[in-house]
């Protein structure tokens, strides 16, 4: 089996632990936080600890702080020890907006997590031809997961799109799910969104 790294960092992150098996859990600063929350065994811990609340237990734990000024964001010096793993990735919700903008330029540069989860917010990162079965009724968005245009065709929905080219000024918007099953093909790399309270229902699909 390929695989599995998961990348925590600051902002709101989800409230309960996802039923998923990780080989390595890298901490982003405050995601360290997150960790110990959700009761991970960190491996690796990347920041300066100042947004941290557990900066002495993570020194006790033999975790040494980068300096404060600093090129990189703490996310990206996460990103940075990847080395190409498949990753998801929890937290980002909330918090400064200045920050959201940084993670999201993120994507430009770096591979796109599996999934990224939040408080509230449940995104998976689509190429190609997908199909997950969800509750008719529910809210679903798309939007581009880089700078770059991204092309979608989808089934099921009650707005159903074909070759729509989703941008930063259109992106399909608080959509519902029409049919039990949702099928579609992106050309491209696009995020979908859902409602994190659906993370049991997406968990056996991905």
């Amino acid at each position: 089996m390929t695989k599995l790294t998961l990348v925590l960092t600051g902002g709101e992150g989800p409230e309960k632990n996802p039923q998923f098996e990780y080989d390595r859990i890298i901490a982003a600063d405050s995601g360290a936080d997150l960790a110990f929350r959700l009761g991970y065994k960190i491996n690796e811990v990347i920041g300066d600890f100042d947004s941290t609340h557990e900066r002495k237990t993570l020194e006790e734990m033999g975790f040494k702080a980068c300096p404060r000024d600093k090129d990189f964001s703490d996310t990206e010096l996460a990103f940075k020890l990847l080395n190409g793993d498949r990753y998801d990735l929890f937290g980002g919700g909330g918090g400064r907006v200045d920050h959201l903008v940084s993670l999201l330029g993120l994507f430009d540069k770096y591979p796109l997590p599996r999934l990224w989860l939040t408080k509230r917010d449940l995104m998976l990162s689509l190429t190609g031809h997908f199909s997950f079965t969800l509750p008719i009724g529910k809210d679903i968005s798309f939007f581009p997961a880089t700078q770059s245009s991204a092309e979608i065709t989808t089934t099921g929905l009650v707005w159903d799109m074909k070759d729509a080219l989703l941008t930063h000024s259109w992106i399909s918007l608080s959509n519902r799910v029409r049919d039990e099953k949702i099928e579609g093909f992106v050309k491209g790399a696009v995020f979908m969104r859902l409602d994190a309270e659906l993370l049991p229902c997406i968990e056996s699909q991905i």
